[in-house]
């Protein structure tokens, strides 16, 4: 069974109920295609109500359709079919955490655009003449080419791209948080606390007892960029309570408490605090042994400490775990020709 699903969290029937109107959705955007943007916000349909339904009954009435213009139009047909088959292992019963992406459509809409030019090809010369139909063709085209302009220019800078996405989503958290990433690395720093706060804001409760300061309950990802927002603003005390407020929580994963546990004693080491650095490196790796990063990092400060024999132990435990971890087999030899020179 998981071999044939990309997430556990959504059932096959959900996935089936979303997705009947998500295509609706798709074709409507082929027509009319405005609401476009990178990351959609759609809920998991956990039963079927009247929308599913009618969506179902309309799925079923184009297939019908398709079957009884094989004869007469065998291409409206082929290209009916072709679009529900080049769906069928996205958009049918194989589970996917994200239920709706636009680039999805690339290949089921060859079958959509093989049906409009049929369609067109078909209108009688006796109810429209060809000069009358090019004109609005043309303006057709004109006008889809300036969106295209429109939108290549939105994907030419991450900022735009999720900004965009963040404002035709705003309750979805990876919008916001790849936003505020993007902004904290052009060192745009303000603005993306602002963005980050907002990312953190829309995934969590609003207790005050989630966060004194803040005042809610972040994701680990949300958590780990204001951190170093706000530690590269110099508020570290605060940046503390943010990892400090995480792993409070009893609803975080083993490996999430690890990673968490690894930005806090990057952050103590960045302080110059190494000692406590150190301790977080090792709970992080006492809490999820499979990480890599926090005993790739105690290598590092082991390095920094000149005990190389500790920090090749380090990071022989990474490529134990993954051979093919390049930064820890690149400091492997940097800290044996480091131990051959001080002998």
């Amino acid at each position: 069974d998981t071999m044939t699903r990309e997430t556990t969290k959504i059932s096959r029937l959900s996935y089936f109920y979303t997705q009947v109107g998500v295509i609706w959705q798709y074709i409507r955007m082929f027509f009319i295609p405005t609401g476009l943007h990178l990351d959609h916000d759609v809920a998991v349909l956990m039963q079927a109500n009247a929308k599913v339904i009618a969506a179902i009954t309309g799925h079923f009435l184009l297939i019908i359709t398709g079957i009884v213009l094989i004869k007469k139009y065998p291409l409206l047909s082929f290209s009916i079919f072709f679009y529900y088959t080049a769906h069928l292992v996205e958009s049918s019963i194989i589970p996917i955490r994200d239920v709706f992406f636009e680039h999805r459509t690339y290949l089921p809409n060859f079958g959509l655009c093989l049906f409009t030019g049929t369609l067109l090809l078909k209108i009688p010369s006796r109810w429209i003449s060809e000069k009358l139909l090019f004109i609005p063709l043309l303006l057709l085209i004109i006008l889809l080419a300036q969106i295209t302009w429109a939108r290549n220019e939105i994907w030419r800078d991450p900022i735009r791209l999720w900004r965009d996405s963040a404002e035709h989503a705003p309750n979805k958290e990876r919008p916001w948080n790849e936003l505020g990433k993007y902004l904290l690395t052009a060192g745009r720093l303000d603005e993306a606390i602002e963005v980050l706060v907002e990312t953190a804001k829309s995934r969590g409760s609003n207790t005050a007892e989630d966060n004194s300061n803040l005042g809610y309950k972040p994701s680990e990802e949300a958590s780990v960029n204001l951190m170093m927002a706000l530690s590269q603003r110099g508020e570290t005390e605060l940046a503390f309570e943010i990892a400090d407020t995480f792993l409070k929580r009893t609803d975080i994963s083993r490996l999430n408490r690890s990673k968490m546990l690894t930005n806090k004693g990057n952050l103590y080491a960045h302080s110059g605090d190494m000692q406590n650095a150190e301790k977080c490196y090792k709970q992080a790796v006492k809490v999820f042994p499979k990480n890599i990063m926090p005993r790739n990092n105690l290598g590092i400060l082991y390095m920094i400490e000149e005990r190389y024999d500790e920090a090749e132990r380090a990071f022989m435990h990474v490529l134990n775990i993954d051979s093919n971890f390049a930064l820890s087999r690149e400091k492997l030899q940097e800290v044996r020709k480091l131990k051959s020179g001080k002998k």
